[in-house]
């Protein structure tokens, strides 16, 4: 039976190819135009359009680091099941997460300024608190939720359940949600799990 599912990457390679990309260009060409090294179209040198473009080549590059250190926290599984119970891993998770409303752009920008989208938080529910998984929302915006009392590795604080959107797993979430009750149900399989102890952490 299947232990451990990872989260998709490719949505973040995109955002990392792009904002790096532009991001490179931005402060390549903007310094180039500051130093008057380059000219417009027309021949004239315009010095002040090169500070503007640094700083958005540099916000750009900032944006593209972030999607870096996701796409590295996203090469192990985010959801592994141990002897104990069930790691979690949320990439890039912020405070702003638990709020609707608020544009993309400013969680992004929230992201980057306070350093938490370079991040992973790791939540951990033994077999005995957990209280079940479970998808719930629309065709194409399944959610799979885990419940039971999480525990933050870093903080040590406590929360109840931890959930995942489609779009951040490769696996299916419905195929997840019953991976978990099964053996959640079968001592017999956790015990053919590693254990904690010989996870990082």
């Amino acid at each position: 039976m299947q232990d451990r599912f990872f989260g998709k990457t490719w949505m973040i390679w995109a955002v990392l190819i792009v904002s790096g990309t532009l991001g490179l260009f931005s402060v390549v060409f903007g310094l180039l135009f500051w130093t008057e090294t380059m000219t417009d179209a027309n021949g004239v040198v315009r010095p002040r359009a090169g500070p503007p473009m640094m700083i958005t080549g540099s916000c750009l590059l900032a944006v593209a680091a972030m999607a870096l250190a996701n796409v590295v926290a996203l090469m192990m599984p985010v959801i592994r099941c141990y002897r104990e119970g069930v790691e979690c891993k949320l990439v890039g998770a912020n405070s702003l997460d638990g709020f609707s409303g608020i544009p993309n752009s400013v969680r992004i920008a929230w992201k980057v300024l306070s350093l938490e989208g370079f991040q992973s938080r790791r939540l951990r529910i033994q077999w005995p608190d957990f209280r079940g998984a479970r998808v719930f929302g629309g065709r194409m915006a399944h959610t799979l939720r885990i419940d039971g009392n999480a525990t933050d590795l870093k903080t040590g604080r406590a929360r109840n359940g931890v959930s995942f959107p489609q779009s951040a797993l490769k696996t299916p979430p419905q195929q997840i949600a019953d991976a978990l009750q099964a053996l959640a149900a079968n001592p017999a399989l956790q015990d053919r799990l590693p254990s904690w102890a010989r996870a990082n952490g």
